[in-house]
C-alpha cells in the first residue's frame, strides 16, 4: 500500500469520525459563556479592592490629623495639603489618583444627628453621629479657601445639650475613579466608570 494512500485513509476516517464532536461543540459553547464570567468576577474583585484601598487612605488622613493635633487654619493647611494626602497615597497603591477633602469642625456626639460639609468643586459628605455644636457654624472646604477653622475654642461656641464639651473633628474624605474591563450596561454609569469613595471622621481635641 501506497504511503500516499495511507494518509488519504486517515484523512478520510478522521473526517467521517463523530465521536467527540458534542464535546468539542460542548467547549466552544461553555468558553463563550465562562469567559465573560470570568472577566466579570477579576472587575468585581478589582472594584472591591480599589474600594478597599479608598478606604485606608481617608482613614490614613484621619490618623495622621488626630497625630498632629491640628486644630487652626496655620497648622492643618499645609498638613493636609501635603502630609495628610502624601499619608494617603502612602497607605494604598492608587498614588496620585486619590483626590482628598478635608474639613474640620466643632461638634457633639448625636445618635441621630449629622453634619453635612460641602466642598468648593461641588461635592459633598455627611458625618454621622454628629451634630455641630451650638453656636458652631458649617465650613465650607476650609482647606480650599482658607476660611478660620471652626476649633471649639472659637467665641460663641457652648456646651453641647446633653452638658458635654464640645469636640474640635476633622473629616477627611477620599476618592478615585475605577473603570471595569467591560462596559456592563445597565450597571456601569454612562461614563464607563465607577467613583469609589470613603470618609473618616477623628476626634483631634
Amino acid at each position: 500500500m501506497q504511503p500516499g494512500y495511507r494518509i488519504v485513509r486517515l484523512l478520510r476516517r478522521a473526517a467521517a469520525a463523530r465521536e467527540g464532536a458534542s464535546t468539542v461543540e460542548f467547549a466552544f459553547i461553555m468558553a463563550f459563556f465562562l469567559i465573560p464570567l470570568v472577566i466579570g468576577l477579576l472587575d468585581l474583585g478589582m472594584g472591591l479592592f480599589v474600594q478597599m484601598e479608598v478606604g485606608n487612605s481617608a482613614r490614613a488622613g484621619a490618623e495622621y490629623a488626630t497625630y498632629c493635633k491640628c486644630a487652626d487654619d496655620q497648622q492643618i493647611l499645609p498638613v493636609v495639603q501635603t502630609t495628610i494626602k502624601t499619608a494617603e497615597q502612602s497607605a494604598t497603591g492608587l498614588g496620585t489618583a486619590v483626590t482628598a477633602h478635608t474639613a474640620q469642625f466643632c461638634g457633639c456626639i448625636s445618635a441621630t444627628g449629622s453634619v453635612i460639609l460641602n466642598f468648593d468643586d461641588g461635592t459633598s459628605t455627611t458625618v454621622d453621629g454628629l451634630t455641630l455644636a451650638p453656636g458652631a457654624v458649617a465650613y465650607t472646604d476650609p482647606v480650599l479657601n482658607k476660611t478660620n477653622l471652626p476649633s471649639c475654642d472659637s467665641t460663641g461656641i457652648s456646651l453641647c445639650s446633653d452638658g458635654t464639651t464640645p469636640g474640635t473633628y476633622v473629616t477627611v474624605t477620599a476618592a478615585t475613579t475605577y473603570t471595569p474591563f467591560l462596559p456592563y450596561p445597565g450597571i456601569v454609569p454612562a461614563g464607563g466608570s465607577f467613583t469609589p469613595n470613603a470618609t473618616a471622621t477623628a476626634r483631634i481635641y
